[in-house]
């Protein structure tokens, strides 16, 4: 295994005894190891750094800086005041990639820039080439494959294109309703009858169950979650569309709950932190308290894939905890409204909470 490979996988929540898959004997969990991991994990990436402004491992330069650049942004850089990110960012904007990967991931470069440099045009019209790009590769069709000329779509790609979507409309770049119509009947459709998701229609696969949730989710968020629940309009959620989103969420965190995951595997390490994001923006708990998590203060998590080799830099808790409160007290804080400790995300979460943790340096 390389040391890209084990150079990350750190445990998102302290919690007492087993109670998320955490052996009893397991170190405790605090912000100085989760700090010092993310930290040596940054550096590493910086000494990837190529002379022309690429990091990469000679697997795909532009996935692979796109990643990066992501990882250190969501890790506190700033492309006003760190120069490698900043030259990350410049040989980014010069590439025209055919992929729907890359662009998916950089769009949400793009916007994550933007947050740190909000009145940069450059950064803002990069973001806008990725966004109708992405559009213009669907086309027609309820998915994405590959590349601009492909006519088939999976799972896969698709998820990809639905997040680069997603990071532009936080941008304020609007795709309309008929998009999100498009993802929510297209995730529907090709759900297993298990509930879970396939590449594209099949048998389920942990990977692609987070693929179909993180997109769930942000349909329900992104489009269903615009009409305000009322007294006049008590059934907003729980009739037609909205409700056989909500319904398909639920069969699918049931089974990946259940699902043994590859915890080696970068790819479904990041599937379970963007199904953490997307679902913490859950907001409707008046209608669905298990799809409410409260938006508290999150360990910031976010994942990089390299081919195989996989670091992780933590965006956010797939369960919606207050981890400040966790390490500063010791133990978990179960309060209502701080935490969403249901059933599922125990069983969800636990998969991630048993990978092995490096020891801090």
């Amino acid at each position: 295994m390389t040391r890209l490979a084990t150079i990350l996988t750190v445990l998102l929540l302290a919690a007492p005894g087993d109670a998320f898959g955490q052996a009893a004997n397991a170190p405790p969990v605090t912000a100085r190891r989760i700090r010092v991991a993310v930290d040596d994990a940054v550096t590493f990436l910086r000494a990837l750094q190529q002379p022309d402004g690429s990091i990469h491992a000679n697997y795909n330069p532009d996935g692979e800086t796109a990643l990066a650049a992501l990882t250190m942004l969501a890790a506190g850089g700033s492309p006003a005041s760190d120069d490698q990110l900043r030259k990350a960012l410049d040989w980014l904007a010069a590439r025209e990639p055919n992929n729907t990967y890359v662009r998916g991931i950089r769009a949400n470069v793009w916007e994550y820039a933007l947050r740190k440099v909000p009145y940069d045009k450059r950064i803002r019209e990069l973001l806008k080439t990725d966004y109708e790009w992405l559009l213009a590769a669907l086309g027609d069709r309820e998915g994405w494959r590959y590349n601009m000329q492909s006519r088939d779509w999976d799972n896969s790609c698709s998820q990809y294109g639905v997040l680069g979507i997603w990071a532009a409309a936080r941008a304020g770049f609007e795709p309309g309703e008929k998009f999100w119509q498009t993802m929510s009947k297209h995730f529907r459709d090709c759900q297993s009858a298990d509930g879970g998701w396939s590449y594209t229609r099949g048998g389920s696969t942990p990977n692609m169950a987070t693929a179909g949730l993180a997109s769930m989710f942000l349909v329900f968020d992104t489009y269903h979650g615009r009409t305000c629940y009322s007294r006049q309009s008590p059934r907003t959620f729980t009739e037609g569309e909205a409700s056989e989103v909500l319904a398909s969420i639920e069969r699918g965190m049931n089974w990946l709950g259940s699902a043994p995951g590859n915890k080696d595997d970068g790819y479904y390490l990041y599937g379970i932190e963007r199904t953490g994001v997307a679902r913490g923006r859950q907001r409707n708990s008046t209608v669905r308290p298990q799809f409410a998590p409260a938006r508290a203060r999150h360990t910031r998590v976010f994942g990089f894939d390299l081919s195989l080799d996989t670091a992780l830099v933590f965006d956010r808790c797939p369960l919606s905890c207050d981890l400040s409160r966790c390490n500063v007290r010791g133990k978990a804080d179960f309060r209502p409204g701080l935490c969403d400790h249901d059933g599922r995300d125990k069983r969800v979460v636990a998969q991630v909470f048993n990978s092995r943790i490096p020891p801090p340096v």
